[in-house]
């Protein structure tokens, strides 16, 4: 979460946080309840991407113990000479319930989606992550706290 680019319109917001017996620090994006807000992750791919999907874990935690969060994840590829304002690929959705325990560690299931634009490595890829808050199927009433996320993809090969 720290190093995500908050979205200047409905973006979410930073806090950092300190656990109070063992004084653990880490950052978080905080996607408010019954709205869309965003964040955003650039990155250059490696030169031996293989130009297929990518799946996404999110890591986030809640002060609910019940309830589902809607989240969506979307991307897109930008190479040298291209438009920064290339469209990202289709999005993709997965609702995940709040753990039973407040701000415990919630891993979402993998969320496979392939970015817009050119497909190769090398690139910048930008990742967009919401929270559709306003969605029916997001029945938690609480703050939902991006926290970290993991990334996979395919390659053709090792790089030099």
């Amino acid at each position: 979460a720290a190093g995500a680019i908050l979205a200047t319109m409905t973006g979410a917001t930073r806090a950092q946080i300190e656990t109070g017996t063992n004084t653990v620090n880490y950052f978080v994006c905080d996607f408010v309840d019954a709205s869309t807000t965003y964040i955003s992750f650039d990155f250059v791919l490696p030169d031996n991407w293989d130009g297929g999907a990518m799946t996404l874990v999110i890591v986030w935690q809640t002060t609910a113990t019940s309830g589902n969060v809607r989240w969506q994840v979307e991307g897109v590829v930008i190479g040298d000479s291209d438009a920064s304002d290339t469209a990202f690929g289709t999005a993709a959705t997965s609702d995940e319930a709040a753990d039973a325990t407040t701000l415990d560690a919630n891993f979402s299931s993998a969320i496979s989606f392939t970015p817009g634009g050119t497909l190769a490595g090398g690139k910048i890829c930008n990742i967009r992550i919401a929270r559709l808050g306003g969605h029916a199927n997001d029945t938690c009433t609480a703050t939902a706290r991006f926290r970290s996320a993991k990334l996979e993809y395919g390659i053709t090969g090792l790089s030099a």
